[in-house]
């Protein structure tokens, strides 16, 4: 999600909620879709999932869309 989105107050406890029942799901996932666009995609980074996924957009000219901080 992008930093300048504005949340409701439960948006946390939804979030929380979907990570955990896509883990029940699929303990290796990479990336789960709640909105449209990729401000609406929720991507692991615990091994190193977001730097792949900037790799590969940049890899398609699509790089732009996505920075990862350091």
């Amino acid at each position: 999600m992008q930093d300048d989105f504005r949340l409701c107050p439960l948006a946390l406890l939804a979030l929380q909620h979907i990570v955990r029942k896509v883990s029940r799901h699929d303990a290796e996932w990479l990336s789960v879709r709640v909105s449209f666009g990729l401000a609406g995609v929720l991507v692991r980074n615990d091994n190193h999932d977001l730097q792949r996924l900037a790799d590969h957009l940049q890899r398609h000219q699509l790089g732009s869309m996505l920075t990862v901080p350091s």
